[in-house]
Formats: C-alpha cells, structure tokens, sequence
C-alpha cells in the first residue's frame, strides 16, 4: 500500500474500534448525538515508527501529539507540521483518536449534559489540519459504521434518530459531509431522513473568522514562546484545512448580498468584510484571490489558496429544503468581534514576524463571540426561524459547555424547534481555566528551563484548559 492508503486504513482502524466500543453501550430507546469538535478539538495521535513500506503495518503503538506534556516538552507542536506533498512530517503516520483528553477532556461538559439528559453520545474526531473534503469523507464513513455495527450487534438503525451536533469548524465538516451527500449517487433529498434526524451548529463560522489569517504572520502567543513567531506561522500555514476559516471569497459574497443585507433594519453584512487598508471604501481584498498572494508571507501556499477557491464553490451551493429543514444554528452575538478587516499591501516575500506587525488591522467592531462574526455563524439561506442567538455573554471556547446552548440544542434536537424565549441560565459545566497570564508565565518558564515536567502547574488542568483555549484555530 501507498503512504496515503496506508494512512487511511489506520484512520479508518481507528473509528472502527471507537463505534464497536459505542455499539456496545448503544441503548436502542434513546436518540444519539454525534459531536463533531471545533478545530484543534480533537486528540491526533502519531505513530511511534515511521511509515516505510506495507510491512511497517499495522502500526501498535501511538504516541499523543496534541497534546500533552509533549507540546511544552518535546517540541510536539514541530511534529504537526505537514510536508508539501500532504505526508505527515518525517511520515509518521497522524491520526484522529476521539476528543482532547490530556487532564481535561475537551467537550467534556457536553458529555455529561447529554448522557445525563437520556441521549447516546459519541464523538467523531477528525484530523483538524487536513481539508474538509478529507474530513466530510471520513463522516460519510463513519456514519454507515456506526449504521452497520450498530444494526449488527443491536438490531437496530441508529441514522434516522442520530443528530449531529457540531462546534466551530465541526459544522464546516458536516456542511461538506452534506454537499458530498447531495451528489452521492442515487441519492435524493427526501432520503435524508434515513440518515438524521438535525444537524444543529454552533458557532460555525461558514464564512470565515476574524482571528485566523494573522496566524500566518504571526503566528499563536503560547507557541510563540517556545518556537519564535516565524516558525509556527510557518506550521500553521503547512495545514491545507483551516485555510477555509479565512474570510469568504468575494464571488460567495455576491452570490448570498441580498441574504446578508435583508436581516431587519440593520444589514448584518452590508458590504465585503476584508477591504484594502489604503482605500477601504472602494477596494476589497479577498483572501483567496491569486493577485493577493504577495501580500502574504512566502511560507502561505498558493497551492492551498487556489483549492480554498474551489471549496467555495461547493460550500456556497444551496442546500436541498429536505436538507435545510433539519440545519440549525445557534450563534452568540454579545462579545465584541472583529466583523470587519482592513489589509495592509506589504511585500510578503520579506515580511519578517519579529521586526514588522501583522497588516491586517482593525476595521469595525461588532456583535459576534470573540473569534467568529454573528454574521458567519449562519447559512445565508437558513431562516430566522432556525437560527438562535445566544442571549448570555459567551466567548467562543466556552460556548458548547454552557447551559443555555445546551439547552437550546437539546429543544432543537428534541422537537426540530429553536427555543422561543432566551434562557438565563449562566452556568458553565466546562473546565474552568488560569488566566492568560498565569499560562504564559508557566510556558515562559519552560522555555528558559526553570519549569520541568515535575513542576506542579505542568499538571495543573486549569492551565491546560487555558493553553488550549489560546492555540484553538477555530
């Protein structure tokens, strides 16, 4: 086998021994849930030995790489960079093992909310960095296991009652997942019934983020400390998948104007969000555009740009209403975002992270959760009727623990419609986290040395839950 097929076999191993551990517990007279995590919110796994020919296979041991001790100790953050040619860095093979669980599990307020409210839980994890079309594949895959497995050891089709419920760029997956579906051969619409029940997304940000390009100039804060902002700009930009969670392409945006701009009184996007910091007036900059490559640092693949130009071409075609009658959203509007960008023309070949600042700069500050706009936390051509505008102050990280969108996905799921009324619960079941300071303190000492695995913040779970709060893409 090829390093590719070999890859995904593993993978595919993987999700295997993760549905029959489900299957075994699977209760027939509950509905499920499938949780799709936000970008970074899933535990990737790196074979110990690296991939040389079919007798490499099967690999038996994998080693944690995000994230553990490693990440501040071994240099783990080096070893997900991805080659050109898409390989795993020094081919040792990377796959997706379930949701974050070093001290803290990620998500895990999630779990305990819906196992105790009487639902089958899983988790599909995906590899973060890789492309959505691999990810939304991969869905496609384990959904007709978890179908198979399920009916085999059960005697029963678990798809009609299972609703995915997707954080962050989880709902980009699913959003591909139901694109790739629409085309599947000999599939109409109406038979979506047969596969789910809702799809239900929370702070998805179909159109883009308002954090995510300055990652390719400079880099993540925490990583920063122990790597330089150069490198880790670099590693970020190796990733194919997360270069959709730029801004949207202007051709998206002129197909779905009139969609943005009749939301009431107030346009929720009256114009194109990413504009020329020289004439921001009159000038757009859309990221994907091969004549803004040189305003890009030299490490941003054009390759990757030219196929984030072809997925917008996929995930802006209208959903069948079979298929938008069970999408939902839910979105928090009440954290100051970013909901426009201004963009500096620099001459990316020299740009240097230590001695120039980013040019992106702020254009307009609006309604949104810290990181995604509200105005791209929905389907244009989703009705009001389903979307839900969390009426609690919630930061993006924190927003698939809180109470109120619990229970709001729950009502969703249950009945197929959105709650009427805000809820005013504010209770957060998610770990609680150090402050910034506090986590930047630690890893600044574990890069001058005076922090070691022994020391007692290195298993503190609170730092953890803030290291990962300030490196999640999205």
């Amino acid at each position: 086998m090829s390093y590719s097929t070999s890859r995904k076999s593993e993978i595919k191993h993987e999700y295997l021994r993760n549905i029959k551990r489900f299957a075994s517990v699977y209760d027939r007279t509950k509905e499920t849930v499938v949780l799709l995590p936000g970008g970074m919110g899933s535990q990737l796994e790196r074979s110990k030995k690296r991939y040389q020919n079919d007798a490499s296979l099967p690999f038996r041991t994998y080693n944690p790489v995000w994230m553990d001790l490693g990440l501040l100790f071994s240099n783990d953050t080096l070893k997900l960079e991805m080659q050109a040619s898409k390989r795993d860095k020094g081919n040792h093979i990377i796959v997706p093992e379930g949701p974050l669980r070093f001290l803290v599990t990620a998500y895990d307020g999630t779990e305990h909310y819906f196992r105790e409210h009487g639902f089958n839980y899983i988790v599909f994890p995906y590899d973060w960095r890789r492309s959505l079309d691999e990810s939304g594949s991969y869905l496609l895959y384990f959904l007709q296991r978890l179908q198979t497995i399920v009916k085999a050891r059960k005697g029963h089709d678990p798809l009609p009652s299972t609703s995915l419920v997707c954080h962050s760029m989880g709902g980009l997956v699913a959003l591909r997942f139901l694109q790739r579906l629409r085309v599947r051969s000999g599939f109409r619409p109406q038979h979506i019934t047969r596969w789910l029940k809702r799809i239900v997304t929370v702070a998805t940000p179909f159109y883009g983020t308002s954090t995510h390009m300055h990652r390719y100039y400079r880099g993540e804060k925490l990583l920063n400390i122990l790597h330089g902002e150069q490198k880790v700009a670099r590693i970020a930009a190796s990733f194919d998948g997360p270069y959709i969670l730029s801004y949207l392409n202007h051709p998206t945006y002129e197909s779905y104007k009139a969609a943005f701009n009749r939301r009431g009184d107030t346009p929720e996007l009256p114009r194109y969000p990413l504009r020329d910091a020289a004439d921001p007036d009159n000038q757009i900059a859309d990221p994907s555009d091969s004549a803004m490559l040189g305003r890009y640092p030299p490490w941003v693949s054009a390759r990757y740009l030219s196929d984030t130009r072809g997925l917008w071409r996929i995930l802006s075609k209208r959903l069948p209403k079979a298929f938008q009658d069970r999408l939902f959203h839910i979105r928090a509007v009440k954290q100051s975002t970013w909901t426009e960008q201004h963009w500096k023309d620099i001459d990316g070949s020299s740009y240097d992270p230590q001695s120039q600042k980013s040019p992106l700069v702020r254009g307009a500050i609006g309604q949104g959760d810290g990181t995604v706009p509200f105005w791209s936390a929905r389907l244009a051509q989703t009705p009001d009727s389903q979307i839900y505008s969390v009426s609690n102050d919630v930061e993006h990280g924190k927003l698939m623990e809180h109470d109120e969108v619990l229970h709001a996905v729950d009502k969703i799921v249950t009945t197929g419609i959105k709650p009427t009324s805000s809820i005013r619960r504010k209770t957060y079941h998610g770990q609680r986290l150090a402050s910034p300071t506090r986590a930047a303190q630690f890893v600044n000492d574990v890069r001058a040395g005076t922090a070691t695995r022994d020391d007692e913040r290195a298993t503190d779970p609170m730092i953890w839950r803030r290291i990962l709060e300030e490196t999640t893409l999205c």
